[in-house]
């Protein structure tokens, strides 16, 4: 190979690589993340809620997901590793299935899953968030998936649907 070919050969890595970097620090971050769920705290209105998760309740992610750590949503234990999915939300509100009446909302991306209930007063009483990824139905992520849970000495998967 010629010192010219090198050299084309070079710069055309360099540059794939740089369209690849720069296309990564343009890619929209989702305000819906571990991070801005840490800065809810009990007491506050929905509209400050809003304004940290960067608008009303919604689903960015429609789902599957993959839970990436114990916790809960909904009042409902979740386990690292299992698929889960809302069937089918209207406009992102639940109500809680429950003695209690609070009416739930629901903000998922494919980062996070936060779910919040709101008292009488229209105030934060119960937050939950759950880390999670998106479920790729594809060779691969099964592949990389069933590595990971053999891995951790796990053999089976769990598939939890709300309301279904």
């Amino acid at each position: 190979m010629s010192k010219r070919m090198r050299w084309l050969l070079g710069l055309t890595l360099l540059a794939v690589a740089g369209t690849a970097v720069f296309a990564y620090l343009l890619h929209p971050r989702s305000a819906i993340n571990r991070e801005n769920f840490e800065k809810i705290r009990e007491g506050m209105t929905l509209a400050e809620v809003e304004a940290i998760l960067g608008g009303p309740a919604r689903l960015e992610e429609h789902g599957p997901w993959h839970c990436c750590e114990r916790g809960r949503i909904h009042g409902a234990s979740i386990a690292e590793g299992e698929l889960f999915t809302f069937p089918s939300l209207n406009n992102s509100h639940l109500i809680a299935f429950s003695d209690t009446d609070f009416v739930k909302n629901v903000w998922a991306s494919s980062d996070a899953i936060v779910s919040l209930s709101f008292g009488d007063h229209g105030t934060v009483v119960e937050k939950d968030c759950l880390t999670v990824e998106p479920f790729e139905d594809s060779y691969l992520w099964r592949v990389r998936y069933r590595f990971r849970l053999w891995l951790r000495g796990e053999t089976d998967v769990t598939l939890v649907i709300w309301g279904g």
